[in-house]
This record gives structure tokens, sequence and C-alpha cells, in this order.
């Protein structure tokens, strides 16, 4: 059932708010999360997928309660879960530090597929969809615009990092050659064309700390090309991704350690488990951090099964491990997990 409803979570039209919310991230035990914007003392947008569901407060025995008689999140604290139609679809969740990576956009009714630069986290880079008439200045022949913008201010206004432009292809055909947008044109399927703008300038002054945190987030062409594809035209390129919060019980910090998480295949109970795909980074700031594991979808088997796998080293010495089996990608794990790693 839980596969059922969350499918049909995703499916809802895309609306966006125009200001931006404090937003919060709850991750679950099962590997799902949920994001909530707090929109007034008394009301929350539940994120789900590119769209919100408003949910009004409800009375509620225990802890805090919104809901539209389908759709409810309990919370009680740092801590909550979600239900759909009466059925729980993500228990266990806790309030997750809102400083990780964006989520990929795989989109099957625009056959887009882009990774987001790691550095884009979800604090400082929002991401919107236009479709239609929303779309400026080709709301008549595109289909879609996906905008990636750079929040900063103490009003929160936004700046834009990229757009990138879907045409059908009969439409782009069409047009003017002085009417198309500048941009580079990252692919087509045979169907549709996809472009992308980049910002000419800085919108700040170079030397503010807004300007600096401005080019650290600014990518360009090659990088936009290596993580963007197309549905049905991926061929042996990493496109693909897993994200794993790696989490430890103790409240240490261990800054210069160094962390490594893998996405192995673990089918073979009498051979060791391949990496499909491994991370290794020096934790700057000591902290439990997210980690994005990108991967080709050729080197993933659905009958297969994936566990993702971490260890923590100070000097080379091992510290901390996982060790326990954390699904994903297949069997009806999803692409998100929490990895709990122990003391040796």
């Amino acid at each position: 059932m839980k596969a059922f409803i969350l499918p049909m979570l995703l499916c809802s039209s895309f609306v966006f708010a125009n200001e931006v919310p404090t937003q919060k991230r709850f991750q679950c035990d099962e590997g799902q999360s949920f994001t909530i914007q707090m929109t007034s003392p008394d009301a929350i947008q539940l994120q789900v997928g590119w769209s919100f569901i408003p949910l009004p407060q409800v009375v509620a025995a225990s802890g805090t309660k919104y809901s539209d008689g389908k759709t409810t999140v309990w919370l009680k604290g740092d801590t909550g879960f979600l239900e759909q139609n009466d059925i729980v679809v993500a228990r266990n969740c806790t309030l997750a530090d809102i400083e990780e990576p964006l989520r990929p956009v795989r989109d099957a009714a625009s056959g887009l597929v882009f990774i987001p630069p790691d550095r884009w986290t979800a604090n400082r880079v929002q991401m919107y969809v236009k479709s239609g008439s929303e779309i400026p200045f080709y709301g008549e022949s595109a289909t879609q615009q996906f905008e990636y913008r750079f929040r900063a201010g103490a009003a929160q206004q936004k700046y834009p990092l990229l757009d990138i432009l879907v045409f059908p292809k009969a439409a782009w055909t069409q047009l003017a050659a002085d009417k198309k947008p500048i941009g580079e044109v990252l692919g087509e399927d045979g169907q549709r064309v996809y472009v992308a703008q980049l910002p000419a300038n800085n919108p700040f002054d170079p030397a503010s700390a807004e300007g600096k945190e401005f080019i650290a987030l600014q990518t360009n062409t090659k990088e936009v090309q290596q993580a963007f594809s197309m549905y049905g035209i991926v061929k042996k390129k990493a496109v693909e991704s897993v994200t794993a919060k790696v989490m430890w019980l103790d409240r240490r910090l261990y800054p210069g350690a160094v962390l490594t998480v893998e996405l192995r295949d673990v089918s073979r109970m009498d051979a060791p488990a391949e990496v499909i795909s491994k991370q290794t980074i020096t934790l700057e700031q000591g902290t439990p951090p997210t980690v994005t594991l990108k991967f080709s979808p050729d080197a993933i088997n659905p009958r297969n099964t994936y566990s993702i796998g971490a260890r923590l080293e100070i000097d080379g010495k091992l510290i901390k491990i996982n060790d326990t089996h954390t699904p994903v990608l297949t069997r009806g794990a999803g692409r998100e997990v929490t990895v709990m790693l122990k003391n040796l």
C-alpha cells in the first residue's frame, strides 16, 4: 500500500508560494522524508515533489496536527510522521539538517533528468517549475521552465543561477533564429529540445558576502552538460543518485576525520559486495554530513539488492562503521536513507 500512496502524492500539480516561509525537513526511519513550510502560526504547506499541499492546524490529543482530511502531518517537538488517507506512509521522522544538496530532477513528463551541484543546498538555492503562460517570454512555445534561484538578503530575494527551458521540437523549429532564447542547447530527444540559460552578470558587488557566495554557487555550461540527461537516452552516465544522511549517537565532533560512503551491490552472499559508487570526504567541521552518490542507471539491476555502507577513520584508524543492512533503490527501497555509524 505504501508504494502506491507515495507516487500518488508526487502527482500533484505544480503550485508555488510567492514568499519563502520557514522550512523544516524530516527524515524518516525507512528512508522517506518530507518537508514542510510554516506559512502561519496555525497552518503549514507540505512540499511534495515540486508542489505544496496547504494543511491547516486541527485539534489533536497530543502534539500538533495539520490535516486537510486526506493528508495529515503530526508533529511533536523535533519528531513527527505523515499519514495519507489514515495510513502512515512515513513514520519515526526526526528534524533533519536543511543544509544539504537539492534533490535531483527526474521528470518523466518533460523528459528531463538533472542533478544539481552538491554545493546548491536547500537553504540557499530554491527550484521552481513554470509551465505554459507562466514562462517569461516563451510561454507560447516552451512547455516548461525549471528555475534555480539564489536566495539572499533579509528579504530572501531570488537571483537566477540557471534556467532550463523545454520546447516541443515542432515549436522550436518554428521559432525564428532571432526569437530563440540566448543559451546553450543541452540536447534533444526527437520530441523536445532542452536549452540552458545562465546569468550574464553577478548581481552583487563581488567583494560583498552575497557576491562571494553567488560566485561560489555559479555554474557553467560544462557542469550543466555533465549533470543533464534525458529519459530514454541515459547510457553509461552518472545522472542518477542516492542520498545518505550519516549520523552517530555520540555528540562528539570529528574534524579532520575521513568519511567513506559506498553504494554496494550485496546480492551475492558468497561474494564480496560490488561497489557501484563511492565518495570519500574529509569532515571540516566534524559534523555528520549528507552525502550524494551518483551512478549510471546501467549499473543497477532491478532484480538485485543494494545497500549503503559507511565508515569513519582518523589518521587511517577505523573508529566508526555501520553494521546493519541499509537498503536503497530496489525491492521497495527509496533513494534517501539514514546511515547510523557505531563505535568499534
